[in-house]
Formats: C-alpha cells, sequence, structure tokens
C-alpha cells in the first residue's frame, strides 16, 4: 500500500498509483520524491491512478486544496502539461484539486477508464494498464 510512480521516457508520461491507506504525510513524501527525481517529468502527460486507494476519502479538504496550491505553484517547472486522474469514490475532492490547477499550464481532467484517459494523453492503453498493475504489485502490503 502506498504511492508508486514510474516515469516512462518512450511515452512521454509519468504514471502514478495510489493504493490502500495513503496519509497526506506520504503524500507530501511521495510528490517531493519525485519532483527530485532526475528522470522527472519525461514528458508533458501525467496520469494518476486512484481506483485503488482507501485513504483519499479520509484525506482532509484542506490537505487536497493545499497539494493543489503546491502544485500550482510548481507548475512553471513543468511548462503546458497534461494531467488524467482515474478517480475512486473521490470525485469531488479530485475536482476540489483541479479547480487549484486554475490558471496554471496544467489541464486536469478525471476519468472513469484507463483507456479513455490513455486517449486523451496520447499514451498507449494497454502498456499504461500493465504498467500501473505493475506499480500496484510492487508497493508493500
Amino acid at each position: 500500500m502506498g504511492i508508486a510512480y514510474h516515469c516512462d521516457p518512450d511515452e512521454r508520461c509519468t504514471f502514478v498509483v495510489w493504493d490502500a491507506d495513503v496519509t497526506p504525510e506520504e503524500w507530501i513524501r511521495r510528490e517531493d520524491a519525485m519532483w527530485t527525481d532526475p528522470a522527472f517529468p519525461p514528458g508533458p502527460r501525467t496520469l494518476v491512478d486512484l481506483r485503488t486507494a482507501a485513504g483519499l476519502p479520509h484525506v482532509p479538504i484542506q490537505a487536497v486544496r493545499q497539494m493543489g496550491e503546491r502544485l500550482r505553484r510548481r507548475a512553471p517547472q513543468l511548462g503546458p502539461h497534461s494531467l488524467a486522474v482515474l478517480p475512486n469514490s473521490s470525485w469531488g475532492k479530485v475536482r476540489e484539486f483541479e479547480e487549484k490547477l486554475h490558471r496554471s499550464e496544467i489541464t486536469s481532467i478525471a476519468f472513469n477508464s484507463v483507456s479513455t484517459a490513455c486517449v486523451w494523453l496520447g499514451v498507449n492503453g494497454d502498456h499504461a494498464t500493465e504498467l500501473l498493475a505493475a506499480l500496484r504489485e510492487g508497493l508493500p502490503t
């Protein structure tokens, strides 16, 4: 359980998976680690899979807003960027996060399927599905 990511230079996309319980503190730690990773960003696209994140409904809305603000402040470092999010039952929190990105160079859209998100991002859906599963399987239980 936790958060895992992979920077894929071939797809020019960062793939992120949340699984089971995730705390706001873990979210901050993993995001900071990703931003200091020399491989990040591999390109102008990110796919975040929250479908198996049990903890997101328990992350306080203030923490969601704070993380959205952090990303908006970092947006100039990314340049134009597309962010596809696959929420679980937490559509409202994803929308709150997206609102914080308003007027940045990040376009964020929530999707209900990997295939639709991949079409929008322009990445290979089969590859993305396999990679997301591998990331999820690699997380500690």
